[in-house]
């Protein structure tokens, strides 16, 4: 018995489809815009004192919607990017946490630690370093806003 092969013959109809199909594809995935921000900005300080190299970081209370962070300058100044990179934060609520960087610049040592190798106490207060322990809170609305924090010493 002899197979019998079919091949598919390519009617006027295929490339329709074809093309239906990714018209639908890309109508429902690609012609979105992105939220619009807000800009952020304002000053880290802690004890009066401008806190550079600090982690500043808005961390959205609704879930699933985006956070926004930056880090303070030498005058402890900061402008939030969303987590996209764009400039800015979207509306919405917000839980402040903030980390101290310069805990990071501890070069590592076989030695056992001392007065000269240990590593720096954290300027941050405890709360503050969690966004579910933070006491800062914020609602972005549509306006640009200033938002400056300061916090006290923390204790070693």
């Amino acid at each position: 018995m002899q197979r019998k092969y079919y091949r598919p013959s390519f009617s006027a109809g295929v490339p329709l489809t074809v093309a239906t199909c990714v018209v639908a594809l890309t109508a429902g995935a690609g012609c979105s815009h992105p939220e619009p921000l807000t800009e952020i900005h304002g000053t880290v300080r802690i004890a009066g004192i401008p806190a550079a190299n600090m982690l500043v970081n808005f961390v959205a209370e609704e879930r699933g919607a985006a956070s926004a962070s930056a880090v303070t300058d030498d005058k402890g100044f900061y402008e939030i990017r969303s987590s996209d990179g764009r400039a800015g934060a979207a509306r919405g609520r917000y839980r402040v946490a903030l980390e101290d960087l310069n805990l990071y610049k501890i070069e590592r040592t076989d030695k056992p630690p001392t007065k000269e190798n240990s590593p720096l106490p954290s300027r941050v207060a405890g709360s503050y370093r969690s966004a579910a322990s933070s006491p800062l809170e914020c609602v972005i609305g549509l306006q640009k806003q200033e938002l400056n924090f300061d916090l006290p010493a923390a204790h070693p």
